[in-house]
């Protein structure tokens, strides 16, 4: 017998059984009772430490009665009990976050020979838990809580993930879960705005204007408490100085009016953060984000860092590497290294936050062979030290974070195969890989870039900007905030350009999920579940959104031809449409998913439509008599009824849901408008 046979009797020993191992040791033995039904002959797991191995490291040898695992440090022994895992039992790294049920079997059976690991593509590869606001809402406890995080942190290690960053501005619990993810093994960087992983001057001293500049020994003492927690640890220092915020520190501190002082005051930070550190970790290792107006400088010319820190390069939050647009302002200055000197590595986006047109509840509008491209391209040009991926709220982007994980640890992919191999994976069949790829064919475009299609933010920010200029009587002038999407000189010309990128998309959207719908069908209870779930879920927010936004455009179309019966009608099938999604969210929190979306406050589909229903009743009142009854009377009403007036009404006013649901059903919703609506029904209105 050539095998190996892991059963319920196989046992498990580790000759050093560090914090770290012992919890991916825990989530192995888990794998084993998950998938594995009945006991064998009893044989042995041995995890023997080998320091001649390289780091992150292991080496599998197998023979029938024992299966040695050598490695070469904590990260050896994790992904080598995580590729067994995978490998033999048939555990994929996102089984939890898909919700896939494992078929049990009664053993395994691993063919006898060596099985070796290789270099990754990436040396300082993780997550960027980052704008992590549904993660947030998810849990009702702290058990729970802790939970979760602890099955993130195993999520990246399963993935070959060595570093996180573990949420933003946690100032209740981020050195707790920095901890946590510490103890698991993995490496522990930090955000950009909050360097050094120091509390926040502006919350440490809310009295006291934060600058360096002013209050050197403030600040340095924040960084001395991080300093003296974290030191001697596994951690990557992000270096520099920004605001107290995601912005550059000059926009609140007076004096810095070149380039040249803000470059010389951002390395002079700098060079004093790595001096702090290097008195308590001579050998600590560092980083700074060259994003935003660091990247600007640094083009410039005026942002020299010192060798020793690894540059981190960012995407414009769509998958691009060039820099993010600020509210209109879209330079799209290249951010990806070339050759640069020093070490390089990414900051990129698979989930992003701008209130304009990223994606955060649904997956990249773009296309994954862009992103394939891209990353691609980055490791070419030596952006292959760090990668720092950001995942949002994590579920709405497993399948763009699948992809990156091929592209860290191999550094290369071919993208339809990939997503044949995801979709058979999770789904049980490559028929789903389709939709998966034709995902990004379906989203509005609102600009000629290829990274130029729009996220769920669009939808809905948009949507809400329109909704309040109506609202507010704002509508003489073109609305400022959205001239990066609608450029036209007045208000009605860019509801005009809006709809022209919306409208568009509904019908390829209905062809998506009609498409969505059919390969459901054809799957087992698991692949039906996970479609329905996460890809049909997806389109149908997009569908819903996309469709309330063309009806705002046109309820002010309609309004400003002095038509608003109509406006009200299609403010209501806009209000129809985001019900449909809403209930489309809350029916895919099923299991452990319980109340996963209750927080979706970023593009806060909930907020949408209680501003579509308050423009709803608004129209109403201006409009439907002083007694609310004007248009029921003359659309609902016999022609016996409608003229005497006897009494102003007998019943209660109808809601507005009762409203609009009677005059649809009356046509009036299929009536073409205008001013002559009334004469086209052959009602006279009074």
């Amino acid at each position: 017998m050539n095998e190996f046979i892991l059963s319920l009797s196989t046992c498990i020993h580790v000759d050093c059984l560090t914090d770290a191992i012992q919890s991916s040791l825990t989530a192995f033995q888990g794998d084993i009772q998950k998938t594995l039904l009945s006991s064998g002959e009893k044989n042995e797991i041995m995890l023997i430490k080998d320091e001649s191995l390289d780091a992150e490291r292991y080496m599998i040898r197998v023979t029938p009665a024992l299966l040695s695992l050598a490695y070469a440090d904590d990260l050896g022994a994790i992904y080598g009990l995580f590729f067994l895992s995978e490998q033999f039992l048939g555990v994929a790294p996102f089984d939890f976050w898909n919700q896939r049920i494992l078929q049990a079997k009664a053993q395994v059976r691993i063919p006898c020979g060596e099985y070796r690991s290789r270099k990754k593509a990436v040396e300082y590869r993780g997550w960027f838990v980052n704008d992590e606001v549904m993660l947030d809402g998810w849990p009702d406890t702290e058990a729970q809580k802790t939970e979760m995080w602890q099955r993130i942190f195993e999520t990246i290690l399963r993935c070959g993930g060595n570093m996180v960053i573990p949420g933003t501005d946690r100032k209740d619990d981020g050195e707790q879960l920095s901890d946590l993810a510490l103890s698991m093994g993995l490496w522990v960087s930090q955000h950009h705005t909050e360097l050094l992983g120091a509390r926040m001057f502006a919350r440490a001293y809310p009295n006291i204007t934060p600058s360096y500049h002013k209050h050197p020994e403030l600040f340095e003492t924040l960084w001395q408490e991080s300093i003296d927690h974290y030191a001697g640890k596994k951690v990557i220092w992000a270096v520099g100085y920004r605001g107290q915020g995601d912005f550059a520190f000059w926009a609140n501190e007076q004096g810095f009016d070149t380039d040249e002082a803000r470059g010389d005051m951002i390395v002079r930070v700098m060079k004093r953060q790595m001096e702090m550190i290097r008195a308590k970790d001579a050998s600590a290792l560092f980083c700074t984000n060259i994003y935003g107006e660091m990247m600007d400088l640094y083009r410039a010319g005026c942002l020299p860092v010192p060798k020793e820190v690894i540059k981190i390069w960012g995407d414009n939050g769509y998958g691009k590497m060039v820099n993010r647009r600020n509210g209109n302002h879209n330079p799209r200055i290249c951010s990806m290294p070339s050759h640069e000197s020093g070490e390089n590595g990414l900051y990129y986006h698979a989930s992003f936050y701008d209130l304009q047109a990223a994606n955060h509840t649904t997956m990249s509008p773009n296309s994954p062979q862009m992103i394939a491209d891209e990353l691609c391209t980055a490791i070419e040009n030596g952006a292959n030290v760090y990668w720092n991926i950001n995942v949002g709220s994590i579920v709405p982007h497993l399948y763009i974070l699948d992809l990156i994980r091929t592209l860290w640890t191999d550094g290369q992919v071919d993208v339809p195969m990939h997503a044949a191999h995801y979709a058979q994976t999770y789904a049980g069949n490559v028929s789903a890989a389709k939709l998966l790829l034709a995902y990004s064919e379906q989203p509005m475009r609102y600009g000629a870039n290829e990274d130029d299609h729009a996220g769920d933010q669009y939808e809905h920010f948009v949507m809400r900007h329109l909704l309040r200029a109506i609202l507010r009587g704002e509508t003489t002038a073109p609305l400022e905030r959205l001239q990066w999407t609608a450029s036209a000189d007045s208000f009605y010309g860019q509801v005009t350009q809006i709809d022209a990128i919306c409208a568009p998309t509904l019908a390829g959207w209905d062809a998506y999920l009609a498409v969505c719908n059919a390969i459901a069908e054809t799957l087992d209870l698991n692949g039906r579940h996970y479609v329905q779930s996460h890809i049909t879920l997806q389109g149908r927010l997009r569908k819903t959104g996309s469709l309330a936004l063309h009806e705002v455009c046109s309820c002010a179309q309609r309004l400003q031809d002095n038509d608003p019966l109509h406006a009200y009608l299609c403010i209501h099938r806009g209000i129809v449409a985001l019900r449909e999604g809403i209930a489309a969210m809350d029916a895919a929190e099923t299991g452990d998913f319980r109340n996963y979306y209750r927080n979706e406050c970023f593009s806060n589909m909930r907020l949408s439509l209680a501003w579509l229903e308050t423009l709803r009743a608004h129209i109403r009142i201006c409009h439907d008599g002083e007694n609310a009854y004007d248009w029921e009377r003359a659309y609902l009403f016999s022609p016996e009824d409608r003229d005497v007036w006897c009494l102003t009404h007998r019943r209660n006013q109808l809601t507005d849901e009762q409203l609009c649901n009677a005059l649809q059903e009356r046509g009036v919703l299929d009536v073409e408008t205008g001013n002559n609506a009334d004469d086209q029904l052959g009602i006279q209105a009074q």
